[in-house]
């Protein structure tokens, strides 16, 4: 493994910039794990419990930050996952 929303406040695109984003939420999303599941489907460990990271449309996580704020540190650790995939690739 490599270290490392959706709706009005998630994050839609590929970004990394959100105004809801804090230090706080970035470092721990550097610190997680990403295993890829499917092209669309990661799994992201590191923290209290494992989580599922999905991407369809939108960006969807199965933590409770997500369902709370609709932007969580898991997403951002696929985000970085994956710049740094195409950055290598």
């Amino acid at each position: 493994m490599q270290q490392i929303g959706r709706g009005k406040m998630g994050i839609k695109d590929d970004s990394l910039e959100h105004p809801f984003v804090s230090e706080k939420v970035m470092k721990k999303a550097k610190s997680l794990s990403v295993a890829e599941i499917t092209p669309t489907e990661w799994y992201v460990v590191g923290g209290s419990e494992p989580h599922v990271v999905i991407r369809s449309e939108d960006w969807e996580c199965d933590c409770l930050g997500f369902k709370f704020s609709k932007v969580c540190s898991h997403i951002l650790a696929v985000k970085i996952f994956l710049q740094e995939g195409e950055k290598h690739g």
